[in-house]
C-alpha cells in the first residue's frame, strides 16, 4: 500500500515547473492525449488512499529542505508524488508569493465561482488542504497530470513526454498514474503556443482566452 520499494532517480531538468492560469489549464487541449488535469474527485481518491487529508500532504511532499522551507512538517514522500514548494502568482496583483512554503495544485473542477478547486501542500503541515481562493481563474498555479487509465500497479513507474519534448517520470499511486514532476510545457497539445507573461499588470488583467504561463518570479531557474 503506497510504500513503494524502489525509489526512482528523478529525471534531471524538471522540478518546480511553470505556473498557469485557469484559462490555460481548463482548455480542452491543455494536456496530451491520454492525460488530463485531475478532477477534485480524482484528488479525493488519492488522498483517501494515502490516509485522508490530515496526513496525505506529508506523504506527497519531498523530504528535506532543498525545495521546502523549514520545518517541512511530516514530509515522508511515501507516495513518491515528490511535491515541491512552488508558491504561486496572485490573480489580484500578479505578484509571486510563498515560494518553498506552499504548492497549490489546480484541479480541473470549478468551485462554482469560476475558479478551480486546488489541493495544497504546505511546508508547516502534513495535511493536504482542499480549497478555492478568490480570482483563482487568474492565479498562477502548478500542475500535475493524471493518466486517463493506467496499466501500472501501485508503486510502478514509467515516463511520459509533452509537446515540447520534456520527459516526465510517472508513478502509480493506488490505481492512479501521476506525473512526478510539475508541468512545464509551453504549448497546448494541438501545438498552439501559450503566452508567457512577465508583467504583473498583464497577468492580473487576464480574461477568458488569455492562456498565460510564467516561471516563479519570472526566473527560469525556478522551472
Amino acid at each position: 500500500m503506497f510504500f513503494a520499494q524502489n525509489i526512482m532517480t528523478p529525471i534531471e531538468g524538471l522540478g518546480y515547473g511553470y505556473l498557469y492560469n485557469w484559462y490555460a489549464v481548463s482548455h480542452a487541449d491543455f494536456a496530451p492525449s491520454g492525460w488530463h488535469v485531475p478532477t477534485s474527485s480524482e484528488v479525493r481518491i488519492l488522498y483517501n488512499y494515502l490516509g485522508g487529508t490530515s496526513v496525505a500532504g506529508g506523504k506527497m511532499k519531498e523530504t528535506g529542505l532543498t525545495h521546502w522551507n523549514s520545518p517541512n512538517t511530516g514530509a515522508t514522500n511515501n507516495s513518491q508524488f515528490s511535491g515541491w514548494g512552488t508558491g504561486y502568482r496572485t490573480g489580484q496583483t500578479g505578484l509571486f508569493v510563498y515560494f518553498k512554503e506552499i504548492s497549490p495544485y489546480s484541479t480541473s473542477s470549478d468551485a462554482g465561482t469560476g475558479a478551480p478547486i486546488t489541493y495544497v501542500l504546505k511546508y508547516d503541515s502534513e495535511g493536504l488542504q482542499i480549497t478555492s481562493w478568490g480570482v483563482g481563474d487568474k492565479q498562477g498555479y502548478p500542475i500535475r497530470l493524471i493518466k486517463d487509465s493506467t496499466t501500472l500497479s501501485d508503486g510502478e513507474t514509467s515516463t511520459m513526454t509533452d509537446y515540447d519534448g520534456n520527459i516526465y517520470d510517472t508513478i502509480c499511486i493506488g490505481t492512479q498514474e501521476w506525473t512526478v514532476q510539475n508541468w512545464k510545457c509551453t504549448k497546448l497539445n494541438d501545438g498552439t503556443s501559450l503566452t508567457k507573461v512577465t508583467s504583473d499588470t498583464t497577468w492580473a488583467n487576464a480574461g477568458a482566452g488569455d492562456l498565460y504561463y510564467c516561471a516563479y518570479n519570472n526566473d527560469e531557474s525556478n522551472v
